[in-house]
């Protein structure tokens, strides 16, 4: 007997919406899909950032679950491929990283026991091809170099940018920390705009400024034309 089928989940997207920029916007948006969940009694997917999605679920059978993740997957597949063909993912799962968060941020939303009771799963979904054209664009708006290809990346998890010195950015490891904490892009390109700030030994706080991109809510800096998340175009003020 093969694998059940099942339909297809349900999508939830943060970006159809405003898209409120702030520390808590993707964890709030968690608590939303909790809820659609429970109400549904199955996985729902979530559009958190343009390359990020979540699946969140109920406690099933295996089988069951396993044939939901299955359809989920090729949901988050599917909607990615209209942006980067054959893209490449990497998905954590948040009860097994909660322990390495930086606080019980799960309790302040009510649903920390949920998680780590195993009564709702959630996993978070990367995709790689979004992570490194972010870096990517930030760093060449910067002044820096970018010798590592795409290839390279996916097989170290780094990312080497160069200027007057030059420095590598652990994407992978700063990827599983976002998964942890429910941190946004803001996260990763924080730390490729300190790595460009580094390049030049200035007061960071002085020469980091910028907005949140009015479409997805990532943060673009002053000088940004278009946004390395999304890649919607940037008003000027």
């Amino acid at each position: 007997m093969g694998p059940p089928t099942v339909p297809e989940p349900p999508i939830v997207s943060r970006l159809a919406s405003t898209a409120e920029a702030g520390p808590d916007a993707l964890r709030d948006f968690l608590e939303e899909l909790v809820a659609t969940s429970a109400k549904s009694g199955g996985l729902v997917v979530g559009e958190a950032e343009p390359g990020r999605y979540l699946l969140v679920m109920p406690p099933l059978a295996p089988k069951a679950m396993q044939a939901q993740i299955d359809a989920g997957l090729d949901v988050v597949l599917g909607r990615l491929g209209k942006r980067w063909p054959s893209p490449h993912v990497t998905d954590f799962g948040l009860k097994e990283l909660y322990e390495s968060a930086r606080g019980r941020w799960l309790d302040r939303h009510g649903i920390e026991a949920l998680v780590q009771d195993g009564k709702v799963g959630v996993v978070t979904i990367f995709c790689h091809d979004w992570l490194y054209a972010v870096c990517r664009q930030v760093a060449t708006e910067h002044g820096l170099a970018v010798p590592t290809t795409f290839e390279e990346y996916l097989r170290t998890g780094r990312i080497r940018v160069t200027g007057t010195n030059a420095f590598a950015i652990d994407v992978f490891a700063n990827a599983k920390e976002m998964a942890a904490n429910f941190d946004s892009i803001d996260h990763l390109i924080t730390k490729v705009l300190v790595v460009a700030e580094l390049r030049e030994d200035a007061t960071l706080a002085a020469r980091i400024s910028g907005r949140a991109c009015p479409k997805c809510g990532a943060f673009v800096t002053d000088r940004a034309t278009t946004c390395a998340s999304c890649g919607a175009s940037i008003p000027r003020e």
